[in-house]
């Protein structure tokens, strides 16, 4: 593998000690959105520069088709994939271009951000529904911070109750 051009994911044990590299799928140049969701790894490619229209009797490329993918076995570095959409079918609903900007921590929607409509949106992927969630200022890059709360016995109380 060539890891100049390839994208990969780096993992570090907790000891900082051991360290691998795991391949993220591709199939094209894409813009990439990792994240974790339903305790699994999520990893989610969206096309920068989709290819040519489907010509009659010819395939769509890979790159034109936005995928997600979960890792369902950290040892296997074995990604699986979960949903793929059509780069169109989703400027359709989104109004323009878009990019996966984050994911749901308990469900199967991603959440986009619309570029050419300034449109924060949700994908659920499983019923195949498009939600508009807010405009966004428009002519502003917008940068997301996904925040998902930890709840933990760790942070009961200082006395640990």
């Amino acid at each position: 593998m060539n890891t100049d051009f390839d994208a990969v994911l780096v993992a570090v044990d907790m000891e900082g000690q051991v360290w691998k590299t795991i391949p993220v799928p591709s199939g094209s140049l894409s813009f990439g959105m990792m994240g974790v969701s339903q305790g699994c790894l999520h990893y989610a490619a969206t096309p920068l520069a989709p290819g040519e229209k489907k010509k009659k009797g010819k395939k769509k490329k890979h790159g034109d088709t936005t995928t997600v993918w979960y890792m369902k076995d950290y040892d296997s570095k074995e990604w699986v994939l979960k949903h793929s959409v059509s780069y169109d079918e989703l400027c359709s609903m989104t109004g323009g271009e878009y990019r996966v900007a984050a994911f749901h921590p308990d469900c199967d929607t991603i959440f986009l951000d619309s570029f050419g409509s300034d449109t924060l949106a949700s994908y659920d992927m499983q019923h195949q529904k498009f939600h508009r969630i807010r405009s966004l200022r428009k002519n502003k890059a917008a940068i997301f911070l996904p925040y998902v709360p930890l709840f933990s016995d760790s942070f009961a109380g200082a006395d640990g109750q």
